[in-house]
């Protein structure tokens, strides 16, 4: 005799794998053969690497992307990690 869940699993149709459904399965399939690096590792890959960069720019540079990033609503730092994103 089926339980309640069970009737209702057997009520739904299976259909095929959507994108989404064909990522999480070749995800799965990566962690399985371990192609997928392991988050401590992954830290310690980025050993060495803080976060922080220094540089300098004309004055008048600096004044366009602080005016961009107040257009925008972001700090200065937001709004450099953002392009620097966009051609990386």
């Amino acid at each position: 005799m089926q339980t309640e869940i069970e009737k209702i699993l057997a009520g739904i149709p299976e259909i095929e794998p959507d994108d989404f459904d064909l990522a999480m399965l070749a995800n799965a399939k990566k962690e399985k053969d371990k192609s997928v690096i392991e988050l401590n590792k992954f830290i310690a890959s980025l050993e060495g690497y803080n976060g922080k960069i220094s540089i300098r720019m004309p004055r008048s540079l600096h004044k366009k992307i602080m005016e961009k990033s107040k257009a925008e609503g972001v700090s200065l730092n937001q709004y450099v990690v953002y392009k620097l994103g966009e051609i990386c």
